[in-house]
């Protein structure tokens, strides 16, 4: 084989390699903004549930019928739950319940229910403020979903792939190259 022809070979297999880079190159940037996505989720899922924590945590439950009121203020911030829509439903007086509480033996029984669901409240509350601190301790500490994961190895193949053909093609530029000094120098 001439020197010429194996000059025009080692041109073909670099213009192959040179278009395997061009596309590994886009899966590379691909992978890289899907990671990239994926890492900006879980970022803004733990600012979200920051938020909510701290919400919740600035806006406990009412403890008594005076804290009722700065409750009710608040609910613009934090929505009122099920249960404290119930108990304000409990605590409206009607010409039934004014009966009731005037009766020395039905006023303690509405009382006792007031009071078991202001705790239920309250523990409903401490729930829910421990398991969002939970949730966050858990994304804080988060290493990276399978996906996350499955992102990286295929990133890190990919480099790898891409390497390797920059060094091939570094050697067939070296080969080609002293192909055409034997071509000029005869």
């Amino acid at each position: 084989m001439s020197i010429q022809a194996q000059i025009e070979e080692k041109r073909t297999k670099i213009l192959m390699y040179e278009k395997h880079q061009t596309r590994v190159s886009r899966e590379i940037n691909e992978i890289q903004v899907h990671l990239q996505d994926e890492t900006e989720y879980l970022a803004d899922r733990l600012s979200e549930l920051k938020h909510a924590l701290f919400l919740l945590t600035d806006i406990p439950p009412a403890i008594d019928g005076k804290d009722d009121r700065r409750r009710l203020s608040q609910q613009g911030q934090r929505p009122l739950t099920e249960k404290e829509c119930l108990l304000l439903e409990k605590k409206r007086i009607t010409v039934g319940k004014l009966f009731i509480l005037t009766n020395r033996f039905l006023g303690p029984l509405r009382l006792f229910e007031i009071r078991t669901l202001r705790q239920d409240i309250l523990r409903e509350w401490m729930l829910a403020c421990r398991d969002m601190e939970r949730e966050i301790a858990r994304l804080e500490h988060f290493h990276g979903s399978d996906l996350q994961r499955q992102l990286r190895m295929d990133l890190a193949q990919k480099e790898r792939e891409f390497q390797q053909r920059e060094e091939k093609m570094a050697l067939l530029r070296i080969e080609m190259t002293s192909l055409q000094s034997q071509l000029a120098h005869p």
